[in-house]
């Protein structure tokens, strides 16, 4: 995929559903950035079931134009996808309402797409707890510093640590929607965002979310950096930090594997099943070498991860709705 020309500017996109507080400190954080040169927007795009972000956003004044939009359908995608279709710009910035931005930023978007020429980049995005961190989850949080290791992260948190050079080419896949700075053109491409964080009466309509854009920018070799200014902190609550939360989360991983192996061709299919094989073999020699908390939130995480795979299983075999969605060709409304 050849790039389009120059970026004309930056849109930042936050979806949300009923986390006002978090949303504020979020816009606050925004007000303070670093100034950059290029024209910039904000686009808050509110899917609860009722508007609950209107008067915050009307109320908040920040550097930059503010606009609100609200969807009345329900899913992380139609919030994405309603930011990607009204954004004024080419570089798009999608960031979660309960995330803080590094004072940088915006420099690191400048610098990742007015400078590097990237389809798609990210930056660290560490945890910023509300209450102590757990002794559990210290043996999936190493130093770097004491470590050999250049990344190192938990999925299940959505937290990221990049020891690398400023610029360094990575993975697409490491690029996650909490601080997804991507080109229009890329999202374009692949005709949007797949479902993701539906609610709990559509549960099994949860998709591959951002992490499709991702296998496709793999796929088309896009130009995929590390930008270090583009640090953020994700805020992990005290629920977050429950075993039991592991649990939930895995389940939802496992609704996402059975999409996967139904969307996609046989052969994606085979090289699926046998990468899940691999890593549950991994899983399993490393939860034996985990003290005996950390074995058990890993013991939760991946019984999750089995249980939602199952349960699609049932789901889609019985549901003509559900296999129909599963192969839709895209999902902008």
């Amino acid at each position: 995929m050849k790039l389009e020309g120059q970026p004309n500017g930056i849109s930042i996109i936050i979806p949300t559903a009923n986390r006002l507080e978090d949303l504020r400190d979020l816009l606050k954080s925004i007000k303070i950035l670093k100034p950059v040169p290029a024209p910039c927007e904000v686009i808050v795009v509110d899917n609860s079931k009722v508007l609950s972000a209107r008067q915050l956003v009307e109320e908040m004044t920040i550097p930059f134009e503010l606009r609100f939009l609200y969807t009345s359908k329900q899913g992380l995608h139609h919030a994405r996808n309603k930011g990607y279709s009204s954004a004024k710009y080419n570089i798009l910035a999608f960031i979660d309402d309960d995330v803080i931005l590094n004072e940088s930023w915006l420099i690191g978007v400048c610098e990742g797409f007015f400078m590097q020429r990237a389809h798609l980049a990210t930056g660290s995005c560490l945890p910023l707890f509300g209450d102590a961190m757990p002794k559990w989850f210290e043996s999936f949080w190493p130093d770097l510093d004491q470590k050999y290791r250049k990344i190192v992260h938990f999925w299940p948190l959505s937290i990221i640590k990049f020891k690398l050079e400023n610029y360094s080419q990575i993975n697409p896949n490491l690029v996650w929607g909490c601080n997804f700075v991507v080109r229009k053109e890329l999202i374009t491409y692949c005709s949007g965002f797949h479902p993701d964080a539906l609610p709990e009466e559509r549960k099994f309509y949860r998709g591959d979310g951002e992490s499709y854009i991702g296998d496709v920018a793999k796929a088309i070799d896009a130009k995929t950096i590390f930008v270090m200014n583009l640090l953020i902190f994700h805020k992990v609550n005290s629920s977050r930090l429950k075993i039991s939360y592991l649990k939930k989360r895995g389940y939802n991983e496992g609704i996402t594997q059975g999409y996967i192996g139904h969307r996609y061709d046989e052969r994606k299919a085979i090289m699926k099943i046998i990468f899940d094989k691999m890593k549950a073999l991994y899983m399993f020699l490393r939860v034996m070498t985990l003290p005996s908390e950390a074995k058990m939130a890993l013991q939760h995480l991946n019984s999750g991860i089995l249980e939602g795979r199952s349960d699609f299983e049932r789901e889609i075999e019985k549901s003509s709705n559900l296999r129909d969605w599963v192969c839709l060709q895209d999902y902008i409304d």
